[in-house]
């Protein structure tokens, strides 16, 4: 017999969900981005490497139980590519959405005001 919690869970209900890398990269894609490799799945964050009009952002999507949120840092500031040390990260935006393309557009979104933010090296 299942617990309370566990019924929960199975239903979407309190905690995290997993995410697919490859849905995430697909999505991008349609949002605008020109290139998108995964880095890292860890079950309810993907780790990935976008650009966007020719600058590249280190991403991690996460995947709540109500919705999607993102966390889009510049390569040049990023020293990390964990799912769980790129959130706490001083640099970059979040993004948020009630669905996963929303939330594309959004790190699109997002990626291009930070464009110039840092400069060439």
């Amino acid at each position: 017999m299942l617990s309370y919690v566990a019924r929960a869970r199975e239903k979407g209900f309190g905690g995290e969900t997993m995410i697919e890398g490859e849905e995430v990269r697909e999505c991008l894609m349609e949002a605008g981005c020109t290139k998108v490799a995964v880095i890292m799945e860890e079950g309810d964050c993907v780790s990935l490497i976008v650009e966007v009009r020719g600058k590249r952002f280190l991403v991690a999507v996460h995947r709540g139980s109500a919705a999607y949120y993102a966390k889009v840092v510049p390569e040049e500031l990023a020293h990390t590519s964990s799912c769980s040390t790129l959130a706490y990260y001083p640099h970059g935006l979040y993004a948020f959405s009630n669905s996963l393309r929303g939330l594309c557009q959004e790190i699109v979104t997002k990626a291009s005001r930070m464009i110039g933010w840092v400069r060439e090296r």
